[in-house]
């Protein structure tokens, strides 16, 4: 009796062809990540940029016992302070082990994303828009070790889990998993969370659609416990350390004034020439014309896409999305819009998969199939290979090597230094610790967070413990002893600073400022 059913050697055959898929594809993520990464490496750019410093700095004394919120103030929400703490206690000390951990998150998503791409367009789309996405990154990367690029991973991860939602109800675990991954976004970045909403968007339109409210009831309660889980485990975290409070305060209350602080010329120049970068390796354009297509497929032709539907549904509703959340804080710094990759990439393999069937539908054959697809990933990625050499240029020049020197050479480990401005990158590269829980004063000058009380405890940590130096950084937001709320007791505690601390050295146009107290010593006494 003959059977058309596989035999156990078929079996294994295609079980090994599989795992070598996957293999291969790891293999091309990381190749993919490494070169995303390297500019930023320690190897090509020696010192690091101002926000990536203040999470390593955080991650160091985080490691000294000190608590984030509670005893360093930041706005960012947790998630990439323990990172950097972790990366940090791999690297022992130096940066190396928070690259580590970038290039580990940054594969594990372009793996991701690479599987999702080949099931949804195929081999061959994957790998053109995966490098295109990766190409793209080092354009809006700033350095690296910054909050929406941890999120990347979690992005491409809750796309893949969602993906065959169009051929199979998802178990409820999928649902909860998501929900977790959501949260972990929101504790990273509050506003990297644009792929969640368009999900929960595009699920309440279909279950609506459908009649389904109890699926979609069980839909949502998964979810949302996920979410749930992370915040009240990070509840938990910060109330057992009585740090509870001033996590709110930092990372969300802050966060509220921090986004009413900017003006209307502002906002609109970083809608106008924010998403300049997105566009060097051709990402933008090619995404803007697939969104287009997407949305006349789901329109007049859903049979085309029914396997894909939720993939497409999802981005069409994220990527306007995604644009609005990151200009709800006014700012459009280039980083911001590494939330808007992996919608970029979903968008942008449509019309090249187009492409590609339509060099199969002329029967050209495969080898000039591969020459075109290479002389259309030069045309679109070539003009951005000397903006990549601009760019490791760039972070080459990163920081301040002279004042890192400085302190190395005139304090030693375990005296404190304040760096008055923003540049506690500073006092990580030389491993001195600042004072209190200001390490950089730029909330002591936000119009709608900072106060009377606030700007004293601070001024109260300078005469308390007496830091070694204070090195006045010409910060034009934060000038050194005059805030924007003027009150005798403020003015009784700045003139005992200006009393106690002498000028005594230039490094560019940053003042050095030496204590003529002796260091833990308060000169009220």
């Amino acid at each position: 009796m003959c059977s058309n059913a596989p035999t156990m050697a078929e079996k294994g055959s295609a079980y090994l062809r599989s795992i070598g898929r996957r293999w291969y594809a790891l293999v091309l993520a990381c190749c993919g990540a490494i070169a995303a990464l390297l500019p930023s490496s320690p190897l090509l750019m020696p010192f690091t940029y101002r926000d990536s410093g203040v999470f390593l700095y955080i991650g160091w004394r985080i490691l000294h016992g000190e608590v984030p919120y509670r005893d360093i103030w930041d706005h960012k929400p947790p998630v990439i302070l323990y990172l950097n703490a972790l990366g940090v206690a791999l690297g022992n000390g130096s940066r190396w082990g928070i690259w580590l951990l970038e290039l580990v998150m940054l594969t594990l998503a372009a793996y991701i994303g690479l599987r999702l791409l080949t099931h949804a367009f195929g081999g061959a789309v994957a790998l053109l828009s995966t490098v295109l996405w990766l190409l793209t990154l080092v354009f809006v990367i700033e350095g690296g070790n910054l909050t929406t690029e941890y999120t990347l991973v979690l992005q491409f991860a809750a796309l893949a889990l969602v993906y065959h939602m169009g051929r199979a109800e998802l178990p409820w675990w999928r649902w909860l998993l998501i929900g977790l991954l959501g949260g972990m976004a929101f504790f990273t970045k509050q506003t990297a969370i644009g792929i969640w909403v368009a999900i929960v968007i595009y699920v309440c339109l279909v279950r609506f659609r459908s009649g389904e409210h109890r699926r979609l009831a069980g839909n949502l309660a998964a979810l949302g416990t996920g979410g749930v889980i992370v915040a009240a485990g990070w509840v938990a975290v910060f109330a057992l350390q009585g740090a509870l409070v001033p996590f709110w305060e930092a990372a969300f209350y802050y966060n509220f004034a921090y986004t009413t602080t900017t003006d209307i010329s502002t906002r609109l120049l970083g809608l106008l020439v924010g998403h300049a970068p997105l566009a060097r390796a051709g990402l933008l354009q090619l995404a803007l014309i697939g969104y287009g297509m997407a949305l006349l497929l789901v329109r007049y032709r859903r049979d085309l896409v029914s396997a894909q539907l939720p993939l497409f549904g999802i981005m069409l509703i994220n990527l306007p999305l995604e644009f609005g959340l990151i200009h709800l804080s006014g700012r459009a710094y280039p980083h911001y819009f590494m939330t808007l990759l992996p919608a970029l990439a979903l968008c942008a393999a449509l019309p090249l998969q187009v492409l590609l069937q339509a060099l199969s539908a002329w029967r050209i054959p495969w080898r000039m199939q591969s020459v075109m697809v290479a002389i259309v990933a030069i045309a679109l990625g070539g003009a951005a290979v000397t903006e990549y050499g601009k760019q490791v240029a760039a972070n080459r020049r990163a920081g301040n090597p002279a004042a890192v020197a400085y302190l190395q050479a005139q304090t030693t480990p375990g005296e404190a230094v304040v760096l008055w401005g923003a540049e506690a990158s500073i006092n990580y590269l030389a491993q001195r610790p600042a004072v209190g829980r200001y390490i950089y004063q730029l909330p002591l000058y936000t119009n709608g967070y900072t106060s009377e009380a606030r700007i004293t405890a601070f001024l109260d940590d300078l005469l308390r413990y007496c830091p070694h130096l204070i090195i006045d950084t010409r910060n034009a937001n934060t000038p050194m002893l005059i805030f924007p709320i003027d009150t005798a007791a403020i003015r009784a505690r700045t003139a005992l600073v200006h009393r106690f601390y002498r000028p005594v050295a230039l490094i560019d146009d940053w003042v050095v400022y030496r204590a003529a107290c002796r260091p833990g010593v308060s000169p009220y006494s």
